[in-house]
């Protein structure tokens, strides 16, 4: 295996009292011999699946209250952000990955929120602490070998599962700006295929973009000036600041936008022991850092400035005011002087402190123990505290050097590093893991944010153990072997679990029915001044709708390696109790699909795609070299198959739904699928049904619909989700509709959500998130090509598609318009759907639902956002470009009140279900008989209504003090609401009504009467009514999320119509969804030739 030549920093000279060194040593060694596996124990059954070759799960769609607004790509962070970070790093040449977790909370009185933009929202991410410092650039750990290291899933599901959630990536100066390309040697591409070796950004970029599939943010690390120059300032003889700023200038100009907007910020400048603080000098620290951070903001200001502190000697006197001692601050530690000269940045509340804290196995610090003797850098002839004397010296130390700080609120506090020996802590009475485990309690005092714990590697190296006795001490998160968990420090991090709101990092195409944080206690829509502006705060992920406190959880693991970095990205979230890598003892990829096994998602192989992808054409039970290129595709057809099978089980990707049943002629990989000659007919709606009129006799079928939502094409990664098909997760083409629809679910139609720009850019979707040989009729070529194709090999099996536009782009939710995207978009993307899909090769198109959750909308009132008038102007371009389609309808969202058995209620719409005004205010579209209704309903799980439980009392977003109505009670309220909605229309018009999205948490309803359940076996028994056409249940991905359960308790949870694995079915709620599979015209799609 190649090495990476060991930077060094320099070390500070001797204090002249007590021969203390002026800092602590330098803090890594790292050997270069040990390669990354793990196989210990995993419970699948919880993960979070992603595709297992190349890359991480795809983006989440969330249905939640506060936590429910889309994810805004970039991120803008609000006031006064204290941020909570649990960091695992991983010891590398210079720097390690480090395990995190980040709990950002927003200040009360803050006048918009950070990240997520709105009330609570907890996340757990996972961080990689080392990117490519050495000369080589690429740190070392990559050149991953079947025999040493497993492929990342295992890493990944490993991290995911202990609940780590973010990753810090220390980076060269030098090396970002040369942007030479990576050692390719230093990097196995059969096993990490999607990484981009063209560049040193671009293999940035990729694995950025593949963290950003598990709901992993990144902060970048400026670690080092050079290869070979640590840097005690941000500059040196080697590197001056026109250049460090430059380097600056390249990470803002390619990483801040929507494909890496899980970027949240850079660390300006790593241990800067050689500077000053507020002298003025040149290497004064207090100018430096705002130096940068300006520099930074100023070329992307959504993100935040990371600043560490500085290292000087100081005095502390003992709590029992009977000892002063001296210490030093630790590398990076020293924050003192920010009360006297704080850092001034130009755009306020960006500013994160990130000092470093270590045990005594770093370096023998004279405050951790009683009576010691300084000789040399040894302490002799101590003894040793006990703990509440060690909490003490820990406390009060950390108080002095950083701790004050929370008394300001200027910014969060996060250790940037914080670690030590912890297993092999050769102590008698373990000071160096009381000392750990101290400062985890610190960092998660109130005014902290949590740290960055160092560090995954089992090469991580130390020099003293205990503090009397020097040498050379390795222990990482992993064993030497890189097989088993270091499950002493690993429970001891635990500790940190408890965290309140720790989940996801929320994704980029976050959805919810409703904004609810804006809702008062009283249930009313609190209104903002500005509600309805889209500004700049709103391009950059910042919602200015509500002022509230926003948690986040953030779970980060830094790795010595690009390739250790790789593979935390293959990581799923699930059992955080779960501290193994693998199944068992198996360290090979062999295991049967049947089981639920860690997942791995892929990813793209161009500089701006995620580095870590799922093989398109390996598995990972095999190492098999890539293909120079890319499977070929033909724009508007189909991809082509390899000419090579890989080892793949003959049940690669089936749907595990109970049964062994399957197409008698059902081929697994089809290339293409046959054209039935179907006749495009005229898809019409009246009397309360839905009919295909064949075009040519006249003769009009009703059908019904049982249908469900698949998303991933309103992402921006453009393909719908699961298709990644390996031993481990996924599913096929041929899987879902052949098995899963057909034989034993019978859903008819799907709907698949779309965003505008991605139709109107029409540029290749992620390769990397299909497994091109399990499913090699999805053509990848362009945007339009992926519809296509979908809609064709569902046609070929009766299977109708309903085409929503979604979002006006991954980011952008608003209305059929926004600030940033005009109404022309709408109406081009309208056009180029019709132009490409009205035709018989595309027959099964139903239709367009005209715009997803209209936001702040109006009905009626002729006003610059009534959506009568959007709606009119939609459905018209529709039809005159494919008159034959229907326009789905959905609603806006606003407060009521309604009388259910003599009891009044106040409720808020649904988003997309407030139509109360449709009845008054007519819709009329060019062509008779062409609208349908599409109100969206959903359970508590996704916002707790007052109306759906009995006597509660309103506590932010949760309720508190309910009971839960009997069977009766609950369906008569879910009627009566649903019918003052929406349902009445069945009465005034003539058009059908089919639900656009219902669902919520099923099996893990935990309501003790199960009111989420309940609610959801309501709405089917109302769209089985006269006047309903059925509905889609959101949704078939199992990402699909939910921030309320049971109505009193706020949190993240996850459920779809399949499981994790996106193999094996959730029995109980298909099983649920059997109530809809007596409704009269339920059938399959006609073909008329």
């Amino acid at each position: 295996m190649a090495t990476s030549p060991r930077v060094t920093s320099p070390r500070a000279e001797p204090d002249e009292d007590e021969n203390q060194p002026r800092s602590p040593s330098e803090y890594k060694r790292y050997s270069s011999s040990s390669i990354l596996t793990d196989s210990s124990q995993e419970d699948s059954s919880s993960d979070v699946q992603m595709p297992a070759s190349t890359g991480a799960k795809g983006t989440k769609q969330h249905k939640g209250g506060k936590t429910a607004q889309e994810r805004k790509n970039q991120p803008t962070a609000g006031k006064c952000f204290k941020v909570l970070f649990i960091v695992v790093v991983v010891g590398s040449v210079v720097a390690g990955t480090v395990i995190v977790i980040l709990k950002l909370v927003q200040q009360k009185d803050s006048a918009n929120s950070g990240f997520n933009g709105n009330g609570y929202f907890p996340i757990p991410t996972a961080e990689v602490d080392s990117l490519a410092q050495t000369a080589g650039r690429i740190a070392d750990g990559t050149s991953v070998t079947s025999e040493s290291l497993p492929l990342g899933f295992q890493l990944a599901a490993f991290l995911a599962r202990n609940n780590f959630n973010s990753v810090r990536l220390p980076l060269c100066i030098e090396n970002i700006l040369n942007d030479r390309r990576p050692n390719p040697d230093l990097i196995n591409t059969a096993a990490n295929r999607a990484i981009n070796v063209q560049s040193y950004t671009g293999l940035l970029s990729s694995i950025i973009r593949a963290l950003a599939f598990r709901k992993i943010s990144v902060l970048l690390d400026l670690h080092t000036l050079t290869p070979t120059d640590a840097g005690g300032s941000w500059t040196s003889d080697n590197l001056s600041e026109i250049s460090y700023l430059a380097a600056v200038d390249v990470l803002a100009t390619k990483l801040c936008n929507d494909q890496h907007w899980n970027v949240i910020g850079i660390d300006l400048k790593n241990k800067p022991y050689a500077a000053t603080w507020g002298d003025n000098g040149p290497n004064d620290w207090a100018v430096g850092a705002p130096k940068i951070a300006n520099r930074m903001l100023k070329g992307c200001p959504n993100w935040l400035a990371f600043a560490q502190g500085t290292v000087s000697k100081h005095t502390l006197r003992s709590d029992d005011n009977t000892q002063v001692f001296s210490y030093t601050d630790w590398w990076g530690g020293g924050l003192q002087n920010e009360a006297t000269a704080p850092l001034k940045l130009s755009i306020p509340n960006k500013l994160v402190y990130a000092p470093h804290y270590y045990s005594p196995s770093e370096y023998p610090q004279s405050y951790f123990v009683l009576n010691g003797i300084r000789d040399h850098d040894l302490m002799v002839g101590y003894t040793e505290y006990t703990n509440e004397t060690l909490k003490r010296r820990v406390t009060a130390t950390t108080a002095d050097m950083f701790g004050f700080l929370t008394q300001y609120q200027q910014g969060a506090i996060v250790l940037g590093e914080f670690g030590g020996l912890y297993t092999k802590d050769a102590f008698a009475n373990l000071t160096n893991r009381r000392v750990i485990e101290l400062t985890m309690d610190v960092a998660s005092q109130p005014g902290y944010a949590g740290g960055y714990v160092w560090g995954l590697n089992p090469e991580t190296t130390y020099e003293y153990n205990p503090s009397d006795t020097k040498g050379s001490w390795s222990e990482g998160l992993v064993d030497e072997t890189w097989a088993t968990a270091n499950e002493p420090f690993l429970t001891a991090l635990k500790k940190l679990d408890a965290l309140p709101f720790l989940q996801p990092w929320p994704i980029e195409s976050l959805e919810a029915p409703v904004d609810y944080s804006r809702l008062d206690s009283s249930s009313a829509l609190v209104q903002d001044e500005d509600e309805s502006k889209e500004d700049d705060d709103n391009e950059g992920g910042q919602s200015r709708r509500t002022k509230a406190i926003l948690l986040f959880a953030l779970t980060v693991l830094s790795i010595g390696g690009v390739v250790a970095v790789v593979l935390v990205l293959f990581g799923t979230k699930g059992d955080a109790a779960s501290h193994s890598l693998a199944n068992g003892s198996q360290t090979s990829l062999t295991t049967d699909t049947s089981t639920n096994v860690p997942s791995v998602t892929p990813f793209a192989t161009s500089s701006s795609i995620p580095s870590i992808a799922i093989p398109t054409t390996t598995t990972p039970s095999t190492i098999v070299a890539p293909s120079a290129t890319p499977p070929v595709t033909e724009p508007m057809t189909s991809t082509s198959a390899p000419s090579m099978s890989p080892p793949l089980t003959p049940n690669i990707g089936r749907i595990l739904d109970g049964t062994s049943r399957t197409l008698a002629t059902e081929e697994t990989n089809p290339t293409s699928f046959p054209d039935r000659g179907c006749k495009l007919p005229n898809y019409r709606s009246h009397d309360g049904q839905v009919f295909i009129q064949n075009s040519a006799s006249g003769v009009e079928t009703p059908v019904a619909i049982k249908g469900i939502n698949w998303f991933g094409l309103d992402t921006a990664e453009n393909v719908p989700f699961g298709l990644w098909a390996n031993d481990q997760n996924g599913t096929t083409i041929v899987r879902l509709f052949s098995v899963f629809f057909i034989l034993t679910m019978f859903f008819n139609s799907i709907r698949l959500p779309l965003n505008v720009r991605g139709i109107l850019a029409n540029g290749p979707t992620n390769e990397n998130l299909v497994n091109t040989y399990w499913s090699p009729s999805v053509n990848l070529t362009t945007y339009l090509g992926t519809v296509s194709s979908i809609v064709h090999a569902f046609g070929s099996r009766g299977i109708s598609i309903l085409l929503d536009l979604h979002y006006l782009s991954p980011t952008d939710k608003d209305a059929w318009f926004s600030a940033i995207t005009p109404e022309s978009n709408s109406l081009a993307a309208i056009d180029a759907l019709a132009t490409t899909l009205c035709n018989d090769r595309h027959w099964n198109v139903l239709g367009l639902d005209l715009k997803n959750e209209p936001w702040d909308t109006t009905w009626g009132d002729n006003g610059p956002r009534d959506f009568k008038v959007g709606a009119a102007t939609l459905g018209n371009r529709m039809l005159k470009r494919c008159p034959q389609w229907l326009a789905f309808v959905e609603g806006n969202a606003k407060p009521h009140t309604i009388d259910i058995k003599g009891q009044r209620f106040e409720y808020y719409d649904w988003w997309g279900g407030g139509l109360q005004k449709a009845g008054d205010f007519r819709l009329a579209l060019d062509v008779p008989a062409k609208i349908v209704w599409a109100p969206h309903y959903y359970s508590p799980s996704v916002y707790p209504q007052t109306y759906l439980v009995k006597d509660a009392t309103r506590g932010k977003d949760v309720l508190y003090g309910y009971s839960e109505w009997t069977d009766n009670e609950l369906s008569d309220i879910v009627r009566a609401t649903s019918e003052d909605m929406f349902g009445y229309l069945r009465h005034v018009q003539d058009g059908a009504i089919v639900f656009g999205e219902f669902g919520g948490l099923y099996a893990l309803d935990a309501h003790p009467l199960k009111t989420s359940r309940r609610v959801i076996q309501d709405c089917m028994k109302v769209m089985k009514e006269p006047g309903y056409a059925g509905g889609y249940m959101w949704s078939l991905n199992p990402e699909s999320g939910y921030a309320f359960n049971p109505s009193d308790t706020a949190g993240y949870w996850e459920e779809g119509l399949l499981k994790n694995d996106w193999v094996t079915v959730n029995m109980e709620y298909l099983h649920a969804l059997e109530i809809l599979d007596d409704m009269p015209n339920l059938r399959s799609f006609p073909c008329f030739t």
